[in-house]
């Protein structure tokens, strides 16, 4: 099942684009890195894994973005996709000063709790107040995390991620991004506890998500 994508027609995932979207959803690898370039539309597929694995499963996910702007960016396409079936916003838990057509329209909504269970929470890595974002992400204690720009978070807080994965058993770690730098994103890469998936531009031109 796919949510319907704008007016009348379903989102179509090419191969790689479903091999995204079943790692978070069928989450049959508790590490899973993916290296995809730029406007593949890999946002808009972890989004809508996202809003139906959390709600299906009443799971809590939070999103580490490493740049402010894609923590955006990913926000915006979670709340996109859950407009696309009444069934996925009717789950949302609204607080009364929270007029549904406002979400809609600003897309800015940093943590979103179902009624079914489960949650997904958006931070950014990239903050002048690093302390307070590692605060944050100790309090929630999830044991699901996805991230965006991965190789953008700095060591220091992908340890802190680890360290709260770790309180977990059952705990799920996604990675998406691409090698900027030689850090974490590198290491683990390079570890075969982790599954690989790669798409570099002659599959994103073979899938038609890029002309030439």
């Amino acid at each position: 099942f796919v949510p319907s994508y704008g007016k009348g027609r379903s989102y179509q995932l090419t191969n790689y684009q479903a091999d995204i979207f079943n790692a978070i959803f069928l989450k049959e690898n508790p590490r899973v890195q993916v290296i995809a370039p730029t406007q593949y539309g890999k946002s808009s597929v972890v989004a809508m894994a996202l809003i139906l694995r959390s709600q299906v499963y009443a799971e809590p996910y939070i999103i580490v973005a490493g740049r402010k702007d894609k923590a955006r960016i990913i926000k915006e396409k979670v709340i996109q996709h859950l407009f696309d079936d009444e069934r996925l916003w009717k789950q949302m838990e609204l607080d009364k000063n929270e007029p549904l057509d406002r979400i809609r329209r600003e897309r800015s909504k940093d943590k979103i709790t179902w009624k079914c269970g489960g949650e997904i929470k958006v931070l950014s890595a990239q903050t002048k107040s690093q302390k307070n974002v590692l605060d944050s992400l100790t309090g929630f204690g999830g044991s699901s995390v996805i991230e965006d720009e991965s190789a953008l978070i700095p060591d220091n807080f992908q340890a802190m991620v680890l360290r709260m994965l770790g309180g977990h058993k059952n705990n799920f770690l996604f990675k998406i991004g691409n090698p900027f730098t030689r850090g974490h994103f590198l290491k683990t890469w390079n570890s075969d506890k982790y599954q690989k998936i790669f798409i570099d531009y002659h599959i994103a031109l073979k899938e038609g998500r890029y002309t030439e």
